[in-house]
């Protein structure tokens, strides 16, 4: 009996080589590769031409204790490019915060150097179609794109953490000018 199970014993552990074996092989075919490439190319975001970007959206909002709402939207407007933004804040209570809550908004025409300064964060980021998802209370950001002749839905954006940080200084810079 103990020659069979040793022997069954075996046969699982070389089966699962086997099986390892095959799965490697399967991704290194040209087909999953190209796939792969084709995957990351569709996520790498180029910079868009200018005259392409109909708006970029940057939301942020925490409804708990204090709650906030930060919007920032870089957008473009018979041939000018702006800047909208907007900041709402409940203070010592729980949100959402709402258009009563309104603490600061602007909308302005950016300057060339400013605009040239977005396009770069663009660059820099990633973007995918967008797709539905629940969350489980993600205060965000959420940042979408809309291309002149892209998805009517968006594209998800994302930036890295440093990038990301970097991208809300410069717009709390912008919103802190009164023009």
């Amino acid at each position: 009996m103990r020659k069979v199970l040793h022997f069954i014993l075996i046969l699982f552990v070389c089966s699962m080589f086997m099986a390892c074996a095959e799965t490697e092989e399967t991704a290194e075919t040209p087909d999953a590769q190209a796939a792969d490439e084709n995957l990351t190319e569709e996520n790498n975001c180029e910079r868009p031409a200018s005259e392409d970007i109909l708006n970029f959206y940057y939301t942020y909002e925490n409804i708990n204790y204090n709650a906030k709402y930060q919007r920032y939207r870089f957008y473009t407007q018979d041939g000018k490019h702006m800047f909208f933004h907007e900041h709402r804040e409940v203070k010592d209570d729980y949100g959402p915060a709402t258009e009563k809550h309104t603490t600061a908004t602007g909308n302005f025409e950016l300057t060339a150097d400013e605009w040239k300064e977005f396009l770069n964060y663009l660059a820099r980021g990633t973007a995918k179609p967008r797709e539905e998802a629940v969350t489980t209370g993600d205060s965000g950001p959420w940042m979408f794109l809309y291309l002149r002749d892209g998805d009517p839905d968006g594209l998800d954006f994302s930036l890295s953490y440093g990038d990301l940080k970097a991208f809300e200084g410069f717009c709390e810079e912008l919103a802190k000018e009164k023009r």
